[in-house]
């Protein structure tokens, strides 16, 4: 394993995924790309209030808030480990945008957390983690959040 693809959404439960991510690619000498997906900025529904869509400089103030948390993220790693951050928007859903990139950059492995929704929380919001494990045509190491492993 030489490229691992780690996701994030910078919550408090995708650190779960930090640690042993680094852990393996210091093992393997692997580099480490961490991948934040904007999401598709998608329509309002019928009778809820109008929000205008982002202007460029919400969008750029975006972009430079998520590359200074992924460059924070990075500091978690390894010193010796090689990682890259790379910030992707979505034209669609989030989990295909993520199995697209790592195989588009030759990922060996794709690492994220679960969030451990379940339930009508689930139906409603789907699992991103899920969708990935389900449609990757590469490894895919999920981790669990410190509330999943108490249950």
């Amino acid at each position: 394993m030489k490229h691992i693809v780690l996701t994030t959404d910078l919550s408090d439960e995708a650190r779960s995924a930090i640690g042993p991510t680094g852990e393996i690619a210091d093992k393997l000498g692997a580099r480490i790309t961490l991948l934040h997906v904007i999401p598709e900025q998608v329509a309002v529904p019928y009778g809820y209030p109008y929000v205008p869509p982002p202007s460029a400089e919400e969008i750029a103030s975006y972009r430079d808030h998520v590359t200074e948390k992924l460059e924070a993220v990075a500091k978690q790693l390894p010193e010796n480990v090689d990682v890259t951050c790379q910030i992707i928007e979505s034209n669609g859903r989030i989990d295909r945008a993520i199995c697209e990139f790592a195989e588009s950059n030759g990922a060996d492995a794709i690492a994220m957390a679960s969030h451990g929704r379940s339930g009508l929380q689930r139906w409603f919001l789907g699992s991103v983690a899920e969708a990935v494990a389900r449609s990757a045509k590469t490894a895919v190491h999920l981790y669990r959040t410190a509330e999943e492993t108490q249950d």
